[in-house]
């Protein structure tokens, strides 16, 4: 029997998320909308194999992938959000304290839950945050709301989903908001 092939770079059906992804659809600060920012995060398809939560570091224990969608977002739609930053791993606490830091110096601003909206509305990239200072905390790709209901959410995490109530991905957490202008 011959060995099965080698997940191709780009490949979303490959489960290491190390491997970075080529986009299907891409957008940039000169194409932004609501419509297209939708577009962008339903392509990579958060609740397939690659993002599912899993044991990748061999502990036993299942890891969920959060900061590595968020990062994979951001990628396609012309931002920065490093997966590593000055020699190490960012996780979700460390993608937002990056977001929180270096991030204003590629365009990432705190901002509250009515500019979140009104951001994505607009097809920003916007990423809501919880940081947890006891464990990992989480990040999530705030989706248009454009009838002005509750924020909407696209997350990787113990459930991946696309377009529910930021509610379902965090609970009663203290949700704090980056946008990227």
């Amino acid at each position: 029997m011959p060995p099965a092939p080698k997940p191709r770079p780009g490949d979303l059906s490959n489960p290491d998320v190390t491997v970075p992804v080529e986009p299907v659809i891409r957008s940039c600060p000169c194409c932004r909308s609501a419509d297209r920012l939708c577009a962008v995060v339903g392509a990579l398809d958060v609740t397939g194999p690659r993002y599912a939560p899993r044991d990748t570091s061999g502990d036993g224990k299942r890891d969920t992938h959060c900061d590595r969608f968020v990062g994979d977002v951001a990628d396609a739609m012309g931002c920065v959000i490093p997966q590593s930053w000055r020699g190490r791993e960012l996780s979700a606490n460390g993608t937002i304290d990056w977001l929180a830091g270096d991030g204003a110096g590629y365009e990432w601003a705190p901002v509250v839950e009515h500019q979140a909206a009104a951001f994505a509305d607009r097809g920003c990239l916007v990423i809501a945050c919880w940081r947890n200072s006891d464990g990992s905390g989480h990040v999530a790709v705030v989706l248009p709301s454009p009838l002005g209901g509750p924020l909407r959410i696209a997350q990787a995490g113990a459930s991946c989903f696309f377009d529910r109530s930021i509610r379902e991905g965090f609970g009663d957490r203290p949700v704090i908001f980056f946008a990227h202008a």
